[in-house]
């Protein structure tokens, strides 16, 4: 188990007054089975309109409204994350949305309907896992690391070893993109979609979640987009979670890891449009700039 410090800080600049400003914010970790969350900092500016709620994702949500005129509008978050292996409880999901949830993310979204190439890459994906998946259990490949360490997960809290083929499945999906996509960016955007970051063959943490999305959905495998933060990356990163045995396991395609004390969870959706940090609309005739900063950092280095 990891105590990890962490700051996600954002600033728009504009060049001019900008007035009438509506906002959304998905920038706030919440704890949940996998992380637990003590918030040491919440400042927004402007401020003078605020409020908290969920999304229907339950996400944490903030959205505000400033009338006055201003030139620069800023959110710093700051607080302390438990996560890890040992605190990880992978308990049945019995909440109430659970089945509508799992339904919601088995199928494609703009953003991670496959085409044509991606189509084809499955195909030949498949074709390999239907010839390798009797040796993924004994040996020595970066799948069967994987297996064996999800294996000490279910002896240690379902008291079995006997894990899902679409688990299965998804680690060696998984295993495939980090090796044969490359990460590289300044290629594609924020509305790049799985389709054309796979014809790139390069791309960013996002393109890698959306292109596994897409392959898993095509076998009607729940899975859902998440974003939040990594230690190391000093910017937000983007990872997936497959449902498969009663609850959500989280799997990193860019580092072709299981998230485990490493990251701390923002929110999930769909895909990247589900959790974008910020959404609003102002008045004003402005250009505006961008920063954004973020700090994870392990502190009293590991706790049991």
């Amino acid at each position: 188990m990891s105590r990890l410090r962490f700051r996600y800080f954002m600033r728009l600049s504009f060049d001019g007054p900008a007035a009438q400003h509506r906002f959304t914010l998905k920038c706030i970790p919440v704890s949940d089975e996998k992380q637990n969350i003590a918030l040491t900092r919440k400042d927004i500016f402007p401020n003078s309109f605020i409020s908290e709620s969920n999304d229907s994702f339950g996400n944490s949500l903030i959205y505000g409204y400033e009338e006055s005129e201003h030139k620069c509008f800023f959110f710093d978050i700051r607080g302390e994350a438990v996560c890890g292996r040992e605190g990880i409880e992978l308990q049945k999901d019995l909440a109430s949305g659970a089945k509508l949830d799992e339904s919601v993310f088995k199928y494609p979204t703009k953003c991670t309907e496959a085409g044509k190439a991606l189509r084809e890459y499955s195909r030949r994906l498949n074709e390999q896992y239907e010839t390798e998946r009797s040796s993924i259990d004994h040996e020595s490949s970066k799948e069967s690391q994987i297996v064996n360490f999800i294996k000490e997960y279910y002896r240690t809290f379902l008291k079995t070893e006997d894990i899902s083929e679409n688990l299965r499945y998804s680690i060696y999906i998984m295993n495939k993109i980090y090796q044969d996509f490359k990460y590289q960016g300044g290629v594609t955007g924020i509305g790049t979609t799985a389709e054309e970051a796979f014809r790139k063959q390069e791309g960013v943490c996002q393109d890698y979640a959306h292109i596994m999305l897409a392959l898993l959905r095509l076998k009607r495998i729940p899975c859902r987009y998440v974003t939040g933060m990594m230690i190391g990356e000093g910017e937000s990163h983007a990872w997936i979670e497959v449902y498969t045995d009663g609850f959500w396991l989280p799997l990193d395609p860019t580092n072709g890891i299981v998230v485990t004390d490493q990251h701390i969870k923002i929110a999930h959706g769909r895909d990247y449009s589900d959790c974008l940090v910020n959404q609003g609309v102002f008045v004003g005739k402005v250009r505006q700039s961008q920063d954004i900063s973020v700090y994870v950092k392990e502190v009293n280095g590991s706790t049991k």
